[in-house]
């Protein structure tokens, strides 16, 4: 099936599982200079090159050279940059845009999303007042993203509220603990307050051989640099369902961490309907995706949720020495940050921060905020998964 663009994006990511990442960019290099519309080969292209160290819009740019009225393509050369944290790069998108296609909402609505990202709160306030009322979820998560940022917790607060219950993937969740926590509002203990909401569980003694689990798990990392759209900064992260693999040290990774899941979920709080966490119907137990994170010498992760999921973690299979403080850092180096977004709200200090231990596993709501501290050098590894929400029927 030489035109099926599943079947050309399943044979990448096979040579990426086999150490050909190179060799996999080249080969969708090939297929996109002969079918440049193909947006989902340009996005995977585009994060490959960026964990090779390489330019990832370069192909994108080749194409609206050849299209440059195809808005699809627009918007995908400023995501991409959005992605990469390139925020100059992707206003300089958003005028080409605007440039070929004339000032349409949507790019008002992205300008003023990047002007925010970049803390540009007057500009970004003139351009969503030209957009006007927001008319999809992920323009709304964009303006209360500016209003916590620019301190505005109470038309966050309102925003939300009209929204909410039109939020199937609960992407306003996490703002909402955000905006309650800078209100003083007492529903944000209701919402994440709860000690058994954060689960710290130490297996060690129950690996194995942690060492060779480590080695086995540092073999998947091929990228030289961060993947774009994640949260990691100064580290690689691996391609693909890390748990999913039939390898026997995976293999009884995964069985150890379902076990563990399941005493979780039988200490949780009982349903609320109310709450995205509390569920009704807590079977049966899936894991969604899960992934390795190994970060060099002060890298560490920025503040994220991952709130289509139910359940998200760390897991601890390689530490530095985290005893030294970085010059001019944070307390803590390395440490599990929960709760607290530093970009959108630096005065709010974290819900709870979990100190890293090798076999440690962390356990915790996806809607939370989490993030981690720079460490000053040496090799922080581990394993996250998502644990995906039951259905409810």
């Amino acid at each position: 099936a030489p035109g099926d663009g599943a079947v050309l994006l399943g044979r990448a990511a096979a040579r990426i599982d086999q150490g050909q990442a190179a060799e996999a960019a080249a080969e969708l290099a090939a297929i996109i200079e002969k079918n440049a519309l193909w947006l989902d080969g340009q996005r995977a292209l585009a994060h490959l090159r960026g964990e090779l160290g390489l330019d990832p819009t370069k192909a994108i740019e080749h194409a609206l050279r050849a299209h440059p009225k195809n808005p699809s393509l627009h918007l995908s050369h400023i995501t991409i940059n959005l992605e990469a944290c390139r925020l100059a790069e992707a206003e300089r998108a958003a005028r080409s845009a605007i440039d070929s296609l004339g000032d349409t909402p949507w790019v008002t609505e992205v300008s003023a999303h990047i002007a925010s990202e970049a803390a540009d709160i007057k500009r970004a306030d003139q351009l969503f007042d030209r957009a006007g009322p927001p008319a999809q979820i992920g323009d709304v998560a964009n303006r209360v993203r500016h209003l916590i940022r620019a301190g505005r917790p109470e038309r966050a607060s309102e925003l939300i509220d009209r929204w909410i219950d039109r939020d199937p993937d609960r992407l306003l969740w996490p703002y909402r603990a955000l905006v309650w926590r800078m209100l003083g509002d007492a529903r944000a203990a209701w919402l994440e307050g709860d000690a058994r909401f954060v689960g710290v569980y130490d297996l060690a003694n129950r690996i194995g051989n942690l060492s060779a689990l480590a080695d086995h798990v540092r073999e998947r990392h091929f990228a030289r640099s961060a993947p774009l759209d994640q949260s990691v900064r100064g580290g690689t992260q691996t391609d693909g369902n890390l748990l999913i693999r039939d390898e026997a040290p995976l293999s009884e990774l995964r069985a150890l961490i379902l076990d563990t899941v399941r005493q979780y979920v039988a200490q949780l709080p009982p349903a609320d309907v109310r709450h995205p966490t509390l569920l009704a119907h807590r079977d049966p137990l899936r894991i969604a995706g899960s992934w390795s994170v190994r970060l060099q010498g002060e890298g560490f992760h920025t503040d994220h949720v991952h709130s289509q999921g139910w359940i998200s973690s760390a897991f601890y299979i390689a530490l530095p020495d985290l005893a030294t403080t970085m010059p001019g850092a944070e307390s803590h180096p390395g440490w599990l940050t929960l709760g607290t977004s530093r970009d959108l709200a630096p005065g709010l200090p974290p819900v709870q921060l979990v100190e890293p231990k090798p076999g440690r596993l962390v356990l915790f709501p996806s809607t939370m905020w989490h993030g981690t501290r720079p460490f000053l050098s040496g090799e922080r590894m581990t394993v996250a998964f998502d644990i995906a929400r039951p259905n409810q029927g």
